[in-house]
């Protein structure tokens, strides 16, 4: 890593640390319990550490599976992380801590993997722009999970590439259990770095679907109903979800706490002037095979209950917003960006008369 990135990688953890370090001083001065800074769920996330701590038999493990029972679903995994923390630290805010120390970790191992494969500009503009990512930083002031989501990829894309299949097992079943579809994208990271064949990456994908069918049964009747949203919802959904968001949104403070208003239109015009830059159509061109396999994990989970409630926001989004700018953006990111002093061109001259 070259002096320049090294110092800016420094800055940008220090950077994220500050945002941790806001996140806890703001929760230190609400200490109660129905307090949340950007989304309810991080009530639900703190509820269910409760409920594993000191509910049921008051065994961590047979309170988790007693949680499982109950909700159906197995998104008790950020209460499970925050559970935790609390048990080891003596404080729920510590996981704002952890969350501050797997994602600086995340953006050193991107650095290395995307180095690996594409070189140490592609590797340095990723990993920073990870690192620097304004969603995750505000995520990462909360109890909410997109940030805790971003950094289970990387690492366990990481533990692949190294082949520490158990560690990366068990990194699996974590991120199953805080967001299922989430365990795609690993697979998905690599597929692309290595320039993997589409059906090869299909078929380690299938792995960790039935992971997901075995511990969620009712996923297989989740995912047929996919079939039946009409393709323009899922078109209207998609474009909502990649321009992360729409108008409408940007004009809705109520989606999200104003926290991430600025960003929400931010996005939007960074999004829109992109399509400007230089190597962004070439880099569709060659990643659109990645580019729709990514679109189709990230938003196939929430597609059954658009009709009811629209669910596809920038949250989403912001766990893989990071590989996204690869995608799109690979042959840009390719370009260095050198300021030179111009010469004069060759000949003489001679002052005028």
């Amino acid at each position: 890593m070259k002096p320049s990135v090294r110092f800016a990688f420094v800055v940008g953890a220090a950077i994220a640390l500050a945002a941790a370090a806001t996140g806890i001083l703001i929760y230190v001065a609400h200490p109660s319990s129905n307090f949340y800074l950007i989304g309810w769920d991080e009530l639900e996330h703190r509820l269910f550490a409760e409920l594993l701590l000191n509910g049921g038999s008051g065994s961590l493990a047979e309170n988790a599976l007693y949680g499982q029972a109950l909700t159906g679903n197995a998104t008790w995994g950020t209460g499970l992380m925050i559970a935790v923390c609390r048990y080891l630290f003596g404080s729920e805010l510590s996981f704002m801590a952890l969350k501050w120390a797997l994602h600086v970790l995340a953006a050193w191992l991107l650095y290395r993997l995307v180095c690996k494969y594409r070189g140490e500009r592609i590797a340095a503009y990723a990993a920073l722009f990870f690192l620097l990512y304004p969603p995750l930083l505000v995520y990462e002031a909360s109890f909410l999970k997109d940030d805790l989501v971003a950094a289970l990829v990387i690492i366990t894309a990481a533990t692949i590439d190294r082949r520490w299949y158990l560690l990366t097992a068990a990194l699996a079943l974590l991120m199953i259990a805080v967001r299922a579809n989430a365990v795609l994208f690993p697979i998905i990271l690599l597929g692309y770095l290595r320039r993997a064949r589409l059906r090869y990456v299909l078929l380690l994908a299938a792995v960790p679907i039935a992971a997901v069918v075995v511990i969620l049964p009712g996923y297989v009747q989740l995912l047929q109903s996919v079939l039946h949203v009409p393709p323009a919802t899922v078109l209207f959904f998609a474009a909502k979800y990649l321009l992360g968001p729409l108008p409408s949104n940007i004009l809705s403070v109520d989606t999200e706490a104003v926290w991430i208003f600025p960003w929400y239109t931010l996005s939007f015009l960074g999004i829109l002037g992109g399509f400007l830059l230089p190597g962004f159509y070439a880099s569709v061109r060659a990643n659109w095979r990645w580019i729709l396999l990514l679109l189709a994990a990230c938003l196939g989970p929430y597609l059954p209950y658009v009709a009811d409630v629209d669910i596809v926001g920038p949250r989403q989004f912001a766990t893989v917003g990071w590989l996204y700018l690869m995608l799109f953006y690979e042959r840009l990111l390719q370009y260095g960006f050198h300021i030179e002093p111009r010469h004069a061109a060759g000949g003489t001259w001679s002052a005028a008369t």
